[in-house]
């Protein structure tokens, strides 16, 4: 049995790796040398990564989210967006961007390179108009993270979540917004943090285990999207979360 375990903390060890030495070798290439495409790259690798544990029904393209009858209102562009041709054909669907209506979304998921409050403001204000875009009614359907490939080494964990609170509680205000928190926040290859909000509080559950940020999240979204789209319940990051593999660390905003 123990070794069954360590095998499979390995295998998902191994999601982080690859993702982190794939998101390197341009660098390695290149080294400090100013790169528009940078994000863009980031995206795609995750993009990539995705396209190959999702459910067939679920497709991967960046774009954007646009009922038929809401005039002129549109999404912000979304990095990574998931969504079921199935429930609601796109409206627009070339070049690997989608236009997609609020009904087929799945999950949206923001990418930054780098952990940092500038980035983070934008990737949350970004999340909360799209999950707003959606609408009360659906958007407990619908997974949203924030995706941030490295935090940096003068961060610790609880500093993050500090930064993720404050910032969490200036852009929601009210428990009003609680239906557009994101989701899951993966915060570099060792934390992610889930945010809800707990009365009038925000509530920030934290978890630090080295190299399972990325595979956690990761399966988070794999377990939501399977719920979802066939009611399949398949391992969820709670049951990884309580078998000691990871510190956590709460607090309230």
């Amino acid at each position: 049995m123990e070794s069954s375990i360590a095998n499979v903390s390995a295998y998902l060890a191994s999601w982080g790796s690859e993702l982190s030495a794939r998101q390197n070798r341009v660098r390695n290439l290149i080294g400090n040398a100013h790169w528009l495409s940078d994000g863009n790259h980031k995206e795609a690798i995750l993009r990539d990564f995705l396209a190959r544990y999702l459910p067939q029904e679920a497709e991967c393209s960046t774009g954007f989210i646009r009922g038929a009858d809401w005039g002129q209102s549109c999404s912000p562009e979304i990095d990574i967006l998931l969504f079921s041709r199935r429930i609601h054909v796109p409206y627009f669907s070339e070049g690997g961007i989608c236009i997609v209506d609020p009904s087929s979304v799945l999950a949206n998921i923001e990418v930054k390179s780098t952990f940092a409050v500038g980035a983070l403001t934008e990737a949350i204000e970004n999340i909360k108009r799209t999950r707003s875009l959606i609408g009360n009614r659906l958007v407990a359907n619908v997974w949203s993270g924030l995706f941030f490939y490295d935090l940096p080494e003068s961060r610790t964990m609880q500093s993050a979540v500090e930064t993720l609170g404050e910032r969490l509680r200036q852009l929601h205000a009210n428990e009003e917004s609680k239906d557009f928190l994101p989701t899951c926040v993966v915060l570099g290859q060792n934390c992610l943090a889930f945010p809800s909000f707990d009365e009038s509080e925000i509530k920030i559950r934290a978890f630090q285990g080295a190299g399972f940020a990325f595979a956690s999240g990761i399966c988070d979204l794999l377990g939501f999207i399977s719920s979802r789209l066939n009611g399949a319940g398949i391992s969820g990051f709670e049951e990884w979360g309580a078998s000691g593999e990871f510190m956590v660390f709460e607090k309230k905003f």
